[in-house]
């Protein structure tokens, strides 16, 4: 009996041996993820300050200018571009814009190839505005209309200082 209680014993301790390797290597496997998705959320924060113009169009877009307005002035004078061709993106870096306290918006002007000049004010900005700002032109089904949707955040998220995520319509039509 001696000897059945000796086995016991031993087996015993190597299943907890076992179970206890395998709740190791576990545990590692989860640090180890979470380790990757902090770098990951590093990189991707640190990857901010771009304004991102998308020409989803079969228009050429002469320019396209932003700034930063509140209801007295001109905060920032923002930056201009240069002709965009249909189809064809660009990434220009962005410097930060002090804008606390001034509840701003962003004036986004452009001008479309056979086009008046057009322009929109969106967004609410009322801290440091580091982030990126995104315009993309898409086409729709009507060839008279296309959309122009304008994103800008300061990281992943959006907070109550910084909020723009708005889209329009465009009727060519009209614009000429």
């Amino acid at each position: 009996m001696a000897k059945n209680k000796k086995k016991t014993e031993s087996k015993s301790l190597t299943q907890e041996l076992f179970n206890s390797k395998s709740k190791i290597i576990t545990a590692g496997i989860i640090a180890a993820a979470v380790l990757i998705i902090i770098v990951v959320l590093i990189v991707r924060e640190g990857s901010y300050g771009k304004l991102i113009i998308d020409n989803n169009t079969d228009i050429d877009i002469e320019y396209v200018k932003t700034s930063f307005v509140n209801s007295e002035d001109i905060i920032d004078e923002g930056m201009q571009t240069g002709a965009i061709p249909a189809g064809e993106k660009l990434t220009s870096a962005m410097e930060p814009v002090n804008l606390e306290l001034t509840e701003s918006n962003l004036e986004v002007a452009f001008k479309l190839a056979g086009h008046d000049e057009m322009f929109t004010d969106v967004g609410f900005f009322n801290q440091k505005f580091y982030g990126n700002i995104k315009i993309s032109f898409n086409k729709t089904d009507d060839p008279d209309i296309i959309t122009i949707k304008i994103k800008a955040a300061n990281g992943l998220f959006q907070t109550s200082s910084v909020y723009c995520n708005e889209e329009y319509e465009i009727d060519l039509k009209n614009s000429m």
